[in-house]
C-alpha cells in the first residue's frame, strides 16, 4: 500500500510539475508568436496558473484582416487536462470592430467557443460549440440568446464538386432585432433555429497545416429537416438547398412552408418593403405560385392549411415560379480564371 501511495505521489509531482512548466512554455511560445504584429498580436501573454485549465491569458489582443480590424480587451485560450483535443475560449464582455474605418463597438454576455481537433483525421476541426447571451452593437440589442453547433460528418453523395468538408450545423438565435421599418412586432419576438448541412472548400486546421493557404469557404449547403423563422405569431420553414455556380452565385431551390404568407405580406407592406398598391398583386401571386411543382421534392408533405412557396436560384438571379424578384447572393468569390 505504501509503494502505491508512493507511485500516486510522484504521479502527482510529475503532473504539477508538467502543468507548471509547460503552460509557462506554451505562454512564452504564443508570445513570441504574437510579437511580430499583424494579423494578430498581443499587448502581454500570460500562464492561466489555474490547475483545472491549461492555457493562457491573451491582454490588448488586435486581430487584423485586409480591411477589418478587431480589438479585444483580454481573451482566454485554453484546454482541459483531461480533453486536451478541445481548445475553449472565454471572450471578453466589450471589444471593437473596424471595417472600413467605421468602429462599432460590440457588448456579449457570457460569451464562450470551444473547437476540438480530431487527431486521427490530420487534426481537422471535428466539431465547435459557440453560446452568446445578449449581443449589442453601438447600443442597440441585436439578439438576446445565440448558439451554434457544427459537427465533422462524411460529405455524402451530393456534395458540390468543390466541397472538401461537411458540416452538421445547428443554430438556434431568440431575441433578435426587427428589420429595419415599422413591422410592429416586440422586441425580442423573432427567432431562427434549424438544422442545416453546409460544404465548405477546405476543412479548417487541417488544410492548414497540410500547407493548404486558401481559406474555407462556403460551397453549399442542404436543409432536409427545415430552418425556422418566427416573427411573433407567425412562422415559415425552409426547405432546400443551394451551391456556388462557377461565379460563386447561389444557384439551386428553396420551398418555404407556412401558414401565414398573408399575414407576412401584410407585415411587408406596413414595414415599406411592399408597396401599398403592389400588395395586391403579390397576395394574387403567391396565391397562383402557392404549391407549384420543384424539380425535386424539397421537405415534408405539408400539414393542413400549409402551402408551399417555392424559390429558384440560377442564372445569377432569384425567382418566385416565374417571376425573377431579384439578384441571387454570392456564396463564396469568383473563381480565379484558369488561364
Amino acid at each position: 500500500m505504501r509503494v502505491l501511495l508512493r507511485i500516486l505521489a510522484l504521479f502527482a509531482v510529475l503532473a504539477g510539475g508538467f502543468w507548471y512548466f509547460g503552460e509557462g512554455w506554451l505562454a512564452n511560445k504564443a508570445r513570441t508568436a504574437l510579437s511580430a504584429g499583424k494579423p494578430v498580436s498581443a499587448e502581454q501573454v500570460a500562464p492561466l496558473r489555474e490547475f483545472r485549465r491549461i492555457g493562457v491569458h491573451l491582454s490588448g489582443l488586435d486581430l487584423t484582416r485586409a480591411d477589418t480590424k478587431a480589438n479585444l480587451p483580454w481573451l482566454d485560450l485554453w484546454v482541459s487536462p483531461f480533453a486536451p483535443t478541445t481548445v475553449h475560449a472565454a471572450l471578453p464582455p466589450q471589444m471593437r470592430i473596424t471595417r472600413w474605418d467605421i468602429p462599432l463597438d460590440i457588448e456579449m454576455s457570457d460569451a464562450t467557443a470551444s473547437a476540438r481537433l480530431a487527431p486521427l483525421h490530420g487534426l481537422a476541426l471535428s466539431d465547435a460549440d459557440v453560446k452568446i447571451g445578449a449581443l449589442s452593437v453601438d447600443g442597440a440589442v441585436l439578439a438576446q440568446s445565440i448558439r451554434a453547433t457544427a459537427e465533422l460528418e462524411p460529405l455524402g453523395s451530393g456534395a458540390p464538386k468543390d466541397a472538401r468538408a461537411a458540416y452538421h450545423v445547428t443554430t438556434d438565435l431568440t431575441g433578435l432585432l426587427p428589420p429595419q421599418g415599422d413591422w410592429g412586432i416586440a422586441p425580442g419576438a423573432i427567432s431562427i433555429a434549424g438544422q442545416a448541412r453546409i460544404w465548405l472548400s477546405a476543412t479548417p486546421v487541417r488544410d492548414a497545416l497540410d500547407g493548404l493557404t486558401a481559406r474555407p469557404e462556403l460551397v453549399g449547403f442542404e436543409s432536409g429537416k427545415g430552418i425556422a423563422v418566427m416573427l411573433g405569431d407567425l412562422s415559415a420553414q425552409f426547405y432546400g438547398g443551394l451551391e456556388a455556380d462557377a461565379d460563386g452565385f447561389a444557384q439551386g431551390h428553396i420551398v418555404i412552408h407556412t401558414t401565414h404568407a398573408e399575414d407576412f405580406i401584410a407585415l411587408a407592406e406596413k414595414a415599406g418593403m411592399i408597396p401599398s398598391g403592389a400588395a395586391k398583386l403579390v397576395r394574387g401571386a403567391v396565391r397562383g405560385i402557392a404549391n407549384a411543382p420543384l424539380p425535386k421534392k424539397l421537405g415534408p408533405a405539408l400539414r393542413p392549411g400549409e402551402i408551399a412557396l417555392p424559390l429558384t436560384f440560377r442564372d445569377q438571379q432569384v425567382f418566385f415560379g416565374p417571376f425573377a424578384i431579384g439578384p441571387a447572393p454570392r456564396l463564396r468569390p469568383a473563381a480565379p480564371d484558369a488561364g
